[in-house]
């Protein structure tokens, strides 16, 4: 591809560029420069007028500072007022206050009060007499100068004989309202010094600060003096010392460069050369860069149409071509955005219709409206009733069919309720409220009776469908119709405990809310009551368990029962045989454990009819029954622990029946009789023979009217006292009222 549009702009643009480019750098040069010169005088101006400012500020604070310890500590008007006499302690409390304000200021080198009474001095260190102090020849100079200054310039200052001395400016203050003397306070120049440093942190300025006789008290560069700079930017006199305060720039070379007009020409004529080439090189490609890159953004799409055209070479005849791609791609966006807000909508329907059925939060009809509305819903709530639909045998639905599968046949069933409602002419709100449960509210536009008939009408021709053309069968409860907003969660309730007695009313039909009136609870003592007989009949072999368990489900379908009563049914007597059979051991035990016991508690996860449950159960029962049975009959002792269960079993009733009689009976030892017994059996032969004439004595207490005396005979007891002592025992009621219970029933 060659790069025609490149070679146009080159062309068209060198002249012109080459010449206002030169004329408009010289005077930015210019202007820049003038101004920059001008933004550093400013700035140092600020700068100086701060720092001499902020160097007021400090030395005003020291003089406050001394005129506070003056007036407010009556220690010094005292040392200054009246004779002070050997051992005074007066002189040593101003010492001490001295040393505090000294230590109070980092800039404080050294302080003194000199009294004109008696020419004696009290320093932050020592007490004596003025001629003793090293200071004495400064002392006298201002005593002979009525109107000392302020602030003194540098001087040199040794606090005693032998130290080395340091450079300090003073503070002086007369005192003549007392007796008369002075107060010095000698700040040290190092301090100052390293204290406008730190203000003035940059390289390039320069800070000096000159006495009233113009001497240079200090600098914030060592060494230097008047004309140690090239220029002084800003001089600032300040009113409270009188000192002045000057500030530069120390390299100015730049600045002054300005004024050589032989460098200037040069540099204007380079720099008119250099703009020229990088115009040339720079500009032109910097103006072409977006062309290429739009060609390589491009180019690196293999799907456009001209990377086999004949037009290579021609950049915007590309970018053109480029241009109608996006325009059909950004159609096909268009469509698939139309498509995920439609997808959005649904979702929240689906968490809408969810929230309305649960009564999550409190929503009064207005605002409900309102939703609706959002959510393009046309319900009025006049009348509405909930339609709860569930996928029957969901587990094996899960896991027989693919995701896609599940999800297109789950379409398929929302779309053809949705479809026959419409049919009926019931405004509908239809949504999955769980993986295998859809919602609906139907609003009937009859009177209620009809109303309710109508959608009755609705769920068979829909559950009729269904078994026509899925591969499933769903079941259908129907709740109670509301014409009001908040009742809508209680007409969920009223749908989904119709639909929950689909454990005894079976799968693949309509239930309504009337139809759903459980009386399970009422007779609860009684079925739970047959499970504990059963599972020792079934720990013992006894071919009657499987009747036992045929008839405890006919019981069970005499009542109308939810699936949460069939599971607490089942979990309880799950739990009554793991409770009979752990007592089991050898392999017996570990069949039960390992693969039984297991399959029980997973089977309480798919129910859902009294049919399926009991299938399942005589399949698992069986199956352990058989592996018993197999193992048992290999057993040495099997034939004749059958003919002792016999023998026990037709003469329970006889009072003398003990394991001494039995094993005399069959020639065997009692301890041995007892192991063997409980080793296949699982029970003591004293347990297996309560319970054997426990359950004889039940049957009599409920089927016939002996008494009790009777019937304690009848079943081996010689007192109707120890019969009924063993009874409640066993059972925890008396045979009185386990009649009455009977009765009652």
């Amino acid at each position: 591809m060659t790069n025609n549009w490149f070679h146009r702009l080159i062309l068209s643009y060198l002249p012109v560029f080459i010449s206002m480019a030169a004329l408009l750098l010289l005077l930015v040069y210019f202007i820049g420069s003038d101004l920059s010169r001008k933004s550093a005088i400013r700035a140092n101006e600020v700068f100086t007028g701060h720092a001499a400012q902020t160097l007021d500020n400090q030395l005003q604070t020291v003089e406050q500072a001394v005129l506070r310890k003056i007036f407010s500590e009556n220690t010094i008007e005292q040392y200054l007022k009246v004779e002070i006499k050997p051992l005074d302690p007066v002189p040593y409390e101003v010492s001490v206050s001295l040393a505090e304000l000294k230590d109070s200021f980092p800039l404080i080198d050294s302080i003194y009060v000199v009294r004109d009474l008696d020419s004696s001095y009290v320093s932050n260190t020592t007490i004596g007499k003025s001629g003793e102090l090293s200071d004495s020849a400064f002392v006298e100079a201002i005593r002979k100068d009525k109107n000392p200054y302020l602030w003194t310039g540098v001087r040199e200052f040794q606090s005693f004989a032998g130290n080395r001395k340091v450079a300090v400016i003073s503070l002086v203050k007369a005192v003549p309202f007392f007796s008369g003397g002075y107060v010095v306070v000698n700040v040290d120049v190092e301090a100052v010094q390293n204290f406008l440093k730190n203000m003035s942190s940059s390289s390039f300025n320069y800070m000096r600060v000159l006495d009233r006789d113009k001497q240079v008290i200090t600098a914030t560069e060592p060494g230097v003096g008047e004309g140690s700079f090239k220029e002084t930017l800003t001089k600032k006199v300040s009113s409270y010392t009188g000192w002045e305060i000057q500030s530069g720039v120390k390299y100015l070379g730049l600045l002054h460069s300005i004024s050589n007009f032989t460098l200037i020409c040069i540099g204007i004529a380079a720099m008119t050369f250099v703009a020229g080439i990088i115009w040339i090189v720079y500009v032109s490609r910097r103006n072409y860069r977006p062309v290429l890159q739009i060609l390589a953004k491009i180019n690196s799409i293999s799907s456009m149409p001209w990377r086999n055209g004949p037009q290579q070479g021609d950049e915007f005849a590309q970018i053109e071509s480029a241009i109608e791609q996006m325009a059909e791609d950004t159609t096909k966006f268009t469509t698939k955005y139309e498509q995920m807000q439609e997808e959005s909508m649904a979702i929240r329907r689906q968490a809408g219709l969810k929230e309305l059925l649960e009564g999550i939060r409190p929503v009064d009809a207005e605002e409900w409206k309102r939703r609706l509305e959002a959510l393009q819903m046309p319900l009025t709530f006049k009348p509405t009733a909930v339609i709860v639909v569930e996928i029957d045998a969901f587990t094996g639905f899960r896991f027989g069919y693919s995701t896609q599968d599940q999800a297109l046949f789950k379409y398929a069933l929302r779309m053809i309720v949705a479809e026959i409602a419409d049919h009926h002419r019931a405004v509908q709100w239809i949504e999955w409220i769980a993986p295998n449960r859809l919602g609906m509210m139907l609003e009937v536009k009859k009177k209620a009776e009809e109303g309710l008939s109508q959608l009755y009408s609705l769920c068979e021709e829909a559950r009729l469908w269904t078994v026509q053309h899925l591969p499933f069968t769903i079941t259908m409860g129907i709740g109670k119709a509301t014409g009001e907003i908040t009742d809508i969660p209680q007409s969920y309730e009223s749908a989904l405990r119709a639909l929950a007695c689909k454990a005894s009313l079976g799968t693949n039909r309509v239930i309504e809310s009337n139809e759903a009136q459980s009386d399970f609870q009422q007779n609860v003592f009684r079925h739970i009551q047959a499970i504990q007989p059963l599972a020792i009949a079934y720990k013992r072999g006894d071919e009657s368990w499987k009747a036992a368990v045929a008839d405890f489900f006919v019981e069970l379908r005499k009542v109308l029962l939810t699936r949460e009563d069939l599971i607490g049914v089942m979990n309880y007597m799950i739990y009554y045989f793991h409770k009979e059979m752990k007592s089991l051991s050898g392999s017996l035990d570990d069949k039960w454990e390992l693969e039984s016991m297991p399959q029980l508690t997973a089977m309480l996860e798919w129910i859902e009819t009294l049919d399926e449950t009991e299938i399942c159960l005589l399949r698992i029962l069986n199956e352990y029954a058989t592996h018993a049975v197999e193992q048992r009959e290999q057993s040495n002792h099997y034939a004749l622990l059958g003919q002792i269960r016999g023998y026990i079993e037709e003469h329970y009733a006889n009072p003398e029946l003990s394991l001494i009689y039995i094993g005399d009976k069959f020639d065997m030892n009692p301890n041995y009789l007892s192991r063997l017994f409980k080793s296949e059996h699982g029970e003591n032969f004293v347990d297996y023979l309560i319970d054997l004439r426990m359950d004889h004595a039940k049957r009599l207490l409920s089927e016939t009217s002996k008494s009790v005396q009777e019937i304690a005979t009848s079943v081996g007891y010689t007192t109707s006292i120890a019969f009924i002592r063993m009874f409640k025992k066993t059972y925890g009621y008396t045979p009185g009222d386990f009649r009455k219970k009977a009765s009652f029933r």
